[in-house]
């Protein structure tokens, strides 16, 4: 059983898909049993039937509803909050590996 995407590319930027910890475990036995099938997730759905199953696997509402309304770009997002982002940088400060409110930090 494989993923059914177009790409790569756009497997890193979609958003989470969220099942219980025995409906994977069900999907993961699936794919070993078969791993020449396909599973897909109905976002409209919020499923993914596979075999003789089908497990609930839910989006988060906006994705969801993005993706539905075939809307969802998660580089133009990215680009549009470009200036907000930018500000959220320049309001951190660095120390070692990570980056810290400024107000947190005293120097």
């Amino acid at each position: 059983m494989r993923c059914a995407h177009p790409d790569f590319a756009s497997v890193i930027s979609s958003p989470p898909v969220v099942a219980t910890q025995a409906d994977l475990e069900c999907l993961q036995k699936a794919i070993g049993r078969a791993p020449q099938e396909t599973a897909a997730v109905d976002v409209e759905k919020q499923e993914v039937p596979f075999g003789d199953r089908v497990i609930k696997a839910t989006v988060p509402d906006g994705p969801r509803n993005q993706l539905v309304a075939g809307t969802w770009d998660s580089t133009a997002l990215l680009l549009e909050a470009g200036t907000a982002i930018e500000a959220t940088l320049m309001s951190l400060v660095q120390l070692g590996d990570g980056f810290y409110p400024r107000e947190t930090v005293s120097l």
